[in-house]
């Protein structure tokens, strides 16, 4: 947690554990020896069924659309067409990652089109980011997760005890 939230420059960070988890098991889905290993090993898993198995678990443990909480989890891998793939490893994700697999041109006008269109259906709200947020011709494979969340909290706060500030971690 600390690292995610050390390098924030002063302002307020939101970091989900849940894109976290289910961004480093599409890699190991997508990796091999001991790279794969490695992310097993962080991630509590010790076979690559293991994982298939939890991450289905925990994305439908946290699935939740019933008017008075959203909250839903996506990912997607957007690969570059000039490379081959392994169609069964999209299959994989697919079945047991919820994970949506897109090809094109990377860096093109057209992918980075594709790719605001699936976050904005995701998220169910535009999203607007500068160019430098865009696929580069360098990006072979790229990873998103998104979690879209809303929900109201019990009991409300207190307009007259609610004020603009900068939320500090325990450290």
């Amino acid at each position: 947690v600390g690292i995610f939230l050390s390098e924030s420059n002063g302002k307020n960070v939101v970091y989900s554990p849940l894109n976290v988890f289910m961004t480093l098991a599409v890699m190991a889905e997508m990796s091999g020896g001991n790279t794969r290993d490695q992310i097993l090993d962080v991630l509590g898993c010790h076979t690559v069924n293991n994982l298939r198995v939890q991450s289905n678990a925990i994305w439908n443990a946290n699935y939740r659309d019933d008017g008075v909480v959203k909250s839903i989890s996506a990912s997607s891998v957007w690969l570059s067409n000039d490379i081959s793939y392994d169609s069964e490893v999209a299959n994989i994700l697919a079945t047991s990652y919820y994970t949506s697999v897109y090809t094109g041109r990377v860096g093109s006008q057209l992918y980075n089109d594709e790719y605001y269109e699936w976050l904005n259906k995701q998220i169910g709200k535009p999203v607007y980011f500068g160019a430098d947020q865009s696929f580069t011709e360098k990006e072979a494979i790229s990873i998103a997760t998104v979690l879209n969340f809303d929900s109201d909290w019990e009991y409300g706060f207190s307009n007259r005890r609610t004020k603009d500030g900068v939320f500090h971690s325990d450290n």
